[in-house]
């Protein structure tokens, strides 16, 4: 019984200790990001990668600590460093819409349209209200990837669609008006 009883007092004080040793861990990492978060918006990309590297090392669970990586990694031109750390924040946090939105702004940058359309599917399905401000602009991104791949017919849908959730997007009007040439020039061929 004696040896129960020290059983399990010896468990419950290896908790508190790794309890505590977590914490720790994610306090630490808080702070790294918090430093790098700070270095990011003042522009110093190369630093704050150094801070948010440290802030994934105390806690890899944290899918924003790759999001403001991958942030940095697009902002000075390492694009696979970018992408690489958006996947793995869309394998920690899977219903934020957020990271597949701006995983399909890099793949439309770099002219990876049918991947880019993907992801701003993907980003459209993970949004829950309509009210939602970021989803007008994703049908424009995505209108503009269907309309660079010819698809005019999707995308004139999305324009349409984007102009119904905010009328005073005007690069949408613009882009929707080329949509609208372009069929036109496709059905006067065709006849």
């Amino acid at each position: 019984m004696k040896e129960f009883i020290q059983g399990i007092l010896f468990f419950f004080i290896s908790s508190i200790t790794v309890y505590s040793q977590i914490a720790d861990s994610v306090e630490k990492s808080y702070d790294y990001n918090h430093k790098g978060y700070e270095l990011m918006m003042n522009g110093n990309y190369t630093e704050a990668i150094l801070q948010f590297d440290s802030a994934i090392i105390f806690y890899h669970l944290d899918a924003n600590y790759n999001h403001n990586r991958a942030y940095c990694y697009n902002a000075i031109d390492s694009v696979n460093l970018a992408i690489s750390d958006y996947l793995i924040a869309i394998k920690l946090d899977p219903e934020n819409y957020e990271y597949y939105y701006l995983l399909g702004n890099i793949y439309q940058t770099h002219k990876k349209i049918e991947v880019a359309i993907l992801y701003y599917t993907s980003a459209l399905s993970k949004i829950k209200s309509r009210d939602n401000p970021d989803t007008y602009i994703l049908l424009f991104n995505r209108g503009n990837c269907y309309l660079k791949s010819e698809n005019i017919e999707s995308a004139l849908a999305d324009y349409n669609f984007s102009l119904k959730l905010n009328p005073e997007h005007i690069p949408t009007y613009a882009n929707r008006g080329t949509t609208k040439i372009k069929r036109n020039d496709t059905l006067v061929v065709r006849s």
